[in-house]
């Protein structure tokens, strides 16, 4: 499918509760490449081997060319008043959000405030959709993955127009219109 995206399925976050003692991942969970602490993405093992790696990958949210393209154009009229309208819009197309939005201080000391909100932490686990905040841009949680995916289907007005046929001829020649 042209435009289609690929990368992990993310189940969530990593919570306190899936680690030993010692720090490490329990070992009924498939284990990822590199170290894992709580708040960290969890993604499925698609392939089965326990590991979560390129194997894993598969297609994901819907593609950046849109499914449907539509549009209205629509006008009245009424007594001398006119209104015309034209609407656009597009359904079924995601939009991956880059690097500067996925990674917090990514390079440029720039935090944006959806990031700071909606992330991680022992308090909002149950509710977060990005995962913990760390200075470091070498984690796995900023890989392709549906969390960083975001529906961009809309509709707009594009154009709206109001107005009022005046037909009076003695008025316009008053004012020099016609």
């Amino acid at each position: 499918e042209v435009g289609a995206r690929f990368g992990y399925v993310a189940l969530g976050f990593y919570t306190k509760e899936d680690f030993n003692e010692d720090g490490t991942l329990k070992a009924d969970l498939p284990q990822p490449l590199g170290t894992k602490m709580p708040g960290d993405v969890k993604y499925a093992d698609l392939n089965g081997d326990n590991v979560i790696d390129s194997d894993d990958v598969k297609r994901i949210g819907n593609p950046k060319r849109p499914a449907y393209t539509f549009g209205l154009n629509y006008g009245i009229e009424y007594k001398g008043f006119f209104a015309s309208m034209s609407w656009t819009g597009v359904a079924e197309t995601d939009i991956l959000m880059g690097n500067a939005y996925k990674q917090p201080f990514n390079g440029k000391w720039t935090l944006y405030q959806f990031r700071a909100d909606d992330r991680w932490t022992p308090e909002t686990a149950t509710i977060a959709k990005y995962p913990r905040m760390a200075l470091s841009t070498t984690s796995d949680n900023y890989v392709d993955s549906r969390i960083w995916m975001k529906d961009a289907s809309y509709v707009k007005l594009k154009n709206l127009t109001l107005g009022y046929n005046i037909s009076n001829k003695k008025l316009l020649d008053a004012i020099g219109a016609s």
